[in-house]
């Protein structure tokens, strides 16, 4: 779908104006100057829009490794931080099948938290509200900034706060500027707001042991043993971090060279994001992308959990290795005067908590390499999808229009525009759509009045109308002989 968005873009359309979605637009943009820049190369457009897929998940490994770097002073735990996420097959996938607005949703997020740590609220601001321009909930990350940078709504008066809002404003403005010139600012709040919050939320909306059934099932179907463990020290690490920021079992210690926003409110931002999303999953989640936005999280807390276990210097917390911190391997000196040279030098000092350290992310980048390595994608390729589609791009004319429903594939395949704005009449969209235009009849009448030679169809079960569909369908169309996709012709 959002492949489609970025080519509607690329030839001139405005999209909620003249395609509908229920996201923010701006992964769609992305895709888009991923096609203008592909093409100056001499790239094919899907392809060139999979390397900015795999080029974005690059960049949030290095701003995770960044944030837990800066939140958790531990190299080990950023060093694991970056490498769980690579344990994980699914990332692979999602990275590179095409455009995922959660992606650059939790980089833009990632970003911000960066931002915060370092004090810098503007860009903080700024960062979370692109977040949010890539998904709508990528609003938790200027919520966050807002609550650290007022001092969780205690202090206004040094104008942090305000400078986040600022900085988020700005992107705001630049969007809300360029789509009300282009004729598409309704659209925009009515699809990615008003939809959502009056027609799909409530439709999606499941009881609370069923949301828990539903989120363990896809778990269990995404993660293997070693992917539970790691979620469970995930979550042992979030308590850790907890007890650490709120100070609950605070014991007096060496002053650390810290800055009081670092030390506390700002160590807040890593618990509050996650935490937000956590419970707009518990009214929202349908599949494995939902979890996007964890697995950084993910990252930098079980990194911090192995630090903390192991007792690294900086982590605040007592470990094994702390505890046994004092054996080492060294030759006791003899009182008397020996020759100096190297085969009389005593053997050098290796605390145990380094060596823990050192294996642990050892193991972390082994589980890593391993699943780089057996990850094999045993589905169609895109050479399969555009063999398939072959035949209906030879009996396409070019003026023939098309029109597809839930199939957007094959409008991106064959790099066609829509006959008309509605590509996917799911979660409601037809109900909602009608409301505006007289009827669901009215809407097929437009698209009846365009005449368009092919109709593809493709998931039609969330749709309301089908059978209005299909009755329009079995009077003006027959179907057309093609493998891999059901596709009907004009009569």
């Amino acid at each position: 779908m959002w492949d489609y968005m970025a080519q509607a873009i690329v030839r001139g359309q405005v999209p909620y104006r003249d395609v509908v979605n229920i996201k923010t637009p701006l992964s769609a943009y992305i895709s888009a100057l991923a096609i203008l820049v592909g093409k100056a190369f001499g790239f094919n457009q899907l392809i060139a829009i999979r390397y900015v897929g795999l080029i974005e998940a690059g960049v949030l490994m290095v701003v995770t490794f960044a944030v837990a770097r800066a939140y958790t002073r531990s190299l080990l735990a950023a060093t694991v931080s970056v490498l769980v996420p690579l344990t994980w097959e699914r990332l692979y996938y999602f990275a590179s099948a095409g455009t995922e607005p959660k992606l650059p949703m939790i980089l833009f997020g990632m970003l911000s938290l960066l931002l915060i740590h370092k004090n810098k609220p503007f860009w903080a601001g700024f960062a979370s509200m692109l977040s949010c321009l890539c998904w709508q909930p990528g609003l938790l990350f200027t919520g966050t900034a807002v609550l650290v940078f007022s001092n969780y709504l205690r202090g206004w008066r040094d104008g942090r706060a305000a400078r986040t809002l600022i900085g988020a404003a700005l992107p705001v403005l630049v969007t809300t500027t360029y789509f009300y010139f282009a004729g598409g600012l309704g659209e925009l709040w009515k699809w990615c707001f008003v939809f959502d919050l009056t027609s799909y939320a409530p439709s999606a909306y499941k009881g609370f042991g069923d949301k828990v059934d539903h989120i363990s099932a896809v778990v269990g179907r995404t993660f293997t043993r070693t992917g539970i463990v790691i979620l469970i020290a995930a979550a042992a690490g979030f308590v850790m971090f907890f007890v650490r920021v709120t100070g609950l079992l605070h014991r007096p210690a060496r002053a650390e060279s810290v800055r009081p926003l670092q030390a506390g409110s700002a160590g807040g931002a890593l618990l509050l994001a996650p935490l937000v999303y956590l419970i707009y999953l518990r009214f929202d989640f349908n599949a494995f992308p939902y979890l996007i936005p964890l697995i950084p999280f993910i990252g930098v807390f079980a990194g911090y959990f192995a630090s903390s276990l192991i007792g690294v210097p900086g982590t605040g917390l007592p470990g094994i290795a702390r505890i046994l911190g004092r054996l080492t391997w060294s030759r006791p000196r003899r009182p008397e005067s020996r020759p100096n040279n190297s085969a009389n030098r005593p053997f050098p000092r290796i605390e145990l908590r380094t060596c823990a350290g050192f294996i642990v992310a050892a193991l972390a980048a082994y589980l890593a390499v391993a699943t780089s390595v057996r990850t094999r994608y045993t589905g169609s390729t895109l050479g399969d999808e555009y063999t398939l589609v072959q035949p209906l791009g030879d009996a396409l004319e070019a003026t023939d229009e098309i029109w597809a429903q839930g199939e957007i594939n094959v409008l991106v395949l064959l790099e066609r525009p829509n006959a008309s704005k509605y590509i996917w009449f799911d979660r409601g969209k037809d109900d909602f759509a009608a409301q505006d235009t007289g009827g669901f009849q009215h809407l097929l009448d437009e698209i009846e009045a365009r005449k368009p030679k092919f109709v593809a169809l493709g998931r039609m079960e969330g749709v309301h109308h089908r059978n209005e569909i299909d009755q329009w369908i079995s009077e003006h169309y027959l179907p057309f002989p093609m493998l891999g996709f059901q596709v009907y012709i004009r009569q």
